[in-house]
């Protein structure tokens, strides 16, 4: 039988949040996936001591603690527990994101047929349900890593990675120097710095995300780091028409928001700006 990993990167704040939606969606993979599942949960914390659930006690779970509040660095755990164990998928989740039963069976036809990348459905703002809302039909969906990038709505054979990693001074964390883009850049090398590719995909397949705060925080905690990817994509793919569209609309939403007084929406425009013309020289860190 095939062996998947799920792989979770937790701070021990976004554990105590989402805590129920995070443990629910780990035991309805681990009872309904038909491969041999793994579960490895790096939990970053300072002193907080090991969480405390019955899903801990589960053989198949095991549980890393560390200092490292790094999300780049947890994924990397993830990518070397999974070689060492001979794993042959791995999914990657945060807290946060929760899957549907859709997005299990798209699991169970990957390992199945061995495909190597399947995409789910992602849905922001929505419900986790352990019921399946609709028929799984399989599709060829053309995806980029920038408007598709979050690795947790993706399924990867350990195969098609190829010894690929993470960034680790990209993305959230303590101690990143580029606080987004590691999901962007690692799709990127995946792919062969292409902007467009292929994958398996079901629209029933469907992972759970939170909405967005209101007050646009999270856009100003990604904003200069955004700016700093931009710039440094087109210093190589100046002549993309995705990554130019991209580009347009990456400023001019930020324009049009401040313009209409969105909340945070001026702080958000001048980050941007601020990483796109590199005021810290932080673009070299990106490959």
């Amino acid at each position: 039988m095939a062996k998947l990993l799920v792989q979770v990167s937790t701070t021990d704040a976004d554990f105590s949040i989402y805590r129920k939606t995070i443990i629910a969606s780990l035991k309805n993979i681990l009872d309904k996936a038909e491969a041999e599942v793994m579960v490895l949960v790096v939990y970053q914390s300072e002193g907080a001591g090991r969480p405390e659930d019955s899903l801990f006690s589960d053989s198949r779970v095991d549980l890393q603690l560390t200092s490292n509040f790094n999300v780049s660095a947890a994924r990397n755990a993830g990518l070397s527990f999974a070689r060492s164990k001979d794993i042959d998928y791995v999914v990657f989740q945060d807290t946060s994101i929760s899957v549907s039963d859709g997005f299990i069976q798209l699991i169970n036809i990957v390992v199945a047929q061995k495909i190597g990348i399947a995409k789910g459905n992602v849905q922001w703002g929505s419900s986790f349900s352990h019921n399946p809302e609709e028929e799984l039909v399989l599709s060829e969906k053309c995806v980029s890593p920038i408007f598709d990038a979050y690795v947790w709505s993706y399924i990867f054979s350990l195969e098609a990675l190829d010894g690929l990693t993470f960034n680790e001074q990209l993305g959230p964390g303590r101690y990143t120097a580029v606080k987004a883009g590691e999901d962007v850049i690692f799709l990127y090398l995946l792919f062969g710095r292409k902007f467009s590719f292929s994958v398996t995909y079901s629209v029933a397949a469907k992972v759970y995300h939170p909405a967005r705060p209101s007050d646009n925080s999270k856009h100003l905690e990604y904003a200069e780091a955004q700016g700093i990817l931009v710039r440094r994509l087109l210093s190589e793919n100046c002549l993309n028409l995705n990554l130019l569209s991209y580009c347009l609309a990456f400023f001019g939403n930020a324009v049009f928001r401040a313009i209409i007084g969105k909340p945070n929406s001026s702080a958000i425009l001048h980050r941007r700006i601020q990483g796109f013309i590199d005021v810290k020289g932080k673009r070299k860190l990106i490959p």
